[in-house]
């Protein structure tokens, strides 16, 4: 298949199954009680999380020239905004999906890569734009914020060695890890 022929739709399509499957599997590492297995996916799957999951990979550079076109072209294939959600979050989102079908297409350890750095610890924790972003959050926020530390942890502690033990900086929301 020649990928620089597939359509951003396409990407965007498929990148939204492997970018849900890789989020099931991670979360069903570290979690087994549907409850909270549904709450800790819609976090990462929601067009939320995902436009959130695109700046955190966009401030560290993580992608290339060829990915960010490749994100351009399925942000900008958007024609429906659902009614709960706002464009630019939907947009992003999808671009960010695009990227994903388009290193699953690629056979790209780069995908790896990428989720690997999305399931790591985070630095200044909140929910951006949020009324109280600033404040401590609300006590939704909050649960949501320990939920991904306590994520954090258990993928960490379930690599073994050296891990089961090690200290581990986590950051409750809205603090920086900078000392």
């Amino acid at each position: 298949m020649d990928i620089k022929s597939v359509s951003s739709n396409s990407l965007s399509f498929i990148g939204d199954a492997v970018y849900t499957l890789y989020v099931r599997e991670h979360c069903v590492s570290i979690c087994q009680q549907s409850i909270k297995l549904q709450k800790m996916c819609n976090s990462y799957n929601s067009a939320k999380g995902q436009s959130q999951a695109f700046l955190f990979l966009k401030e560290r550079g993580f992608f290339c020239d060829e990915e960010l076109e490749v994100f351009k072209r399925g942000r900008n294939a958007i024609r429906h905004i659902p009614k709960n959600g706002d464009r630019l979050s939907y947009e992003t989102a999808s671009g960010l999906e695009a990227v994903t079908g388009y290193l699953y297409l690629m056979e790209s350890e780069r995908l790896d890569e990428m989720f690997k750095l999305i399931f790591e610890g985070m630095n200044e924790p909140r929910l951006k734009g949020s009324a109280k972003e600033w404040q401590g959050g609300t006590a939704e926020e909050q649960a949501l914020i320990n939920d991904w530390n306590q994520a954090f942890i258990d993928t960490v502690r379930a690599t073994g060695g050296n891990n089961e033990t090690r200290l581990l900086l986590i950051c409750p929301y809205g603090t920086s890890s900078d000392l």
